[in-house]
């Protein structure tokens, strides 16, 4: 299988190797495993990226699930992300394989799969600007640099110029995703931001929202209603912090001051007015104005 591997990535050209990779990788074979010999139960982790969900992850596996980490199902953003991959976008078979992951979970779906379970994830908006921003640096920042090679300034300079500290792309994730996916419309619904989470059961949907800010128990809590499971035990990850690039995201987030008309642009949206108390966005809006810093 090895020798195969480096045979296609040698000889092929790029939009085929990408697709030969997925077949070789796991195609339909691994979610058959899972599903049928295995007998796994399915748990999509369905969220805008960078909200902080690698514990959460982690634990399902370990408590046995099949898990599938998909930011889009929707029909016309897949359509966008397979014409990326046809142009050879950077870090194409992450994206060819997250296409091919979320079109099945929505031909799933569109077949009246009901015991699919979905679990998404939300997080103080700036900070999800923020983590994005360091997710990808070479693609943000459009160079070969090392991101440790960047000054603190400097990455602050390029947060501002590609559009991070203003983007509203993150919050806008439930009505532009989600809401054509899954036919939920996340803001008709209550959600109590004391509580921290909320299960919405509709159709052939079954979708629990978690504020990633909530304590670990609350989380346990909410994904053993989810998963049917008796009791639920969060098994702690830390990535970014055991990396160099750690440090430089830790001291970004100390040395980041955002005015209050760019903090209105991010906590007067209706993510944050109703996943958050009056409270929790003062406290988000203080941090980010360095008021505490």
């Amino acid at each position: 299988m090895q020798q195969l591997h480096r045979v296609v990535q040698r000889t092929l050209p790029i939009p085929i190797k990408h697709r030969i990779n997925l077949l070789l990788q796991r195609a339909g074979l691994e979610r058959f495993v899972d599903s049928v010999i295995k007998k796994r139960r399915i748990v999509v982790v369905y969220q805008v990226g960078k909200v902080g969900s690698t514990s959460v992850t982690h634990s399902l596996h370990q408590a046995d699930f099949s898990v599938y980490q998909v930011h889009e199902i929707s029909p016309a953003r897949l359509q966008q992300m397979q014409d990326l991959v046809a142009e050879g976008y950077p870090a194409t078979d992450y994206v060819a394989r997250k296409v091919d992951e979320g079109r099945w979970v929505y031909n799933q779906l569109q077949r009246g799969r009901r015991d699919l379970l979905f679990l998404s994830l939300v997080r103080d908006p700036v900070a999800i600007a923020v983590s994005s921003f360091f997710n990808n640096p070479e693609i943000t920042l459009e160079s070969d640099r090392w991101l440790e090679e960047y000054s603190v300034d400097e990455l602050i300079d390029q947060f501002f110029a590609h559009d991070y500290a203003t983007s509203t792309w993150f919050t806008s994730w439930f009505d532009r995703e989600l809401k054509p996916g899954l036919g939920i419309d996340v803001y008709a619904h209550p959600f109590d931001p004391v509580r921290g989470y909320t299960r919405i059961q509709q159709d052939n949907a079954d979708l629990m929202i978690i504020k990633l800010e909530a304590d670990d128990a609350l989380k346990e809590r909410a994904i053993a209603e989810l998963t049917g499971l008796a009791q639920f035990r969060l098994a702690r990850q830390h990535v970014r912090a055991e990396t160099e690039a750690g440090h430089v995201y830790r001291a970004f987030k100390d040395r980041l001051r955002l005015p209050d008309d760019i903090l209105d642009i991010h906590y007067q949206t209706r993510w944050a007015t109703h996943f958050y108390t009056e409270d929790e966005i003062a406290a988000f809006r203080a941090f980010w104005r360095g008021d505490n810093r």
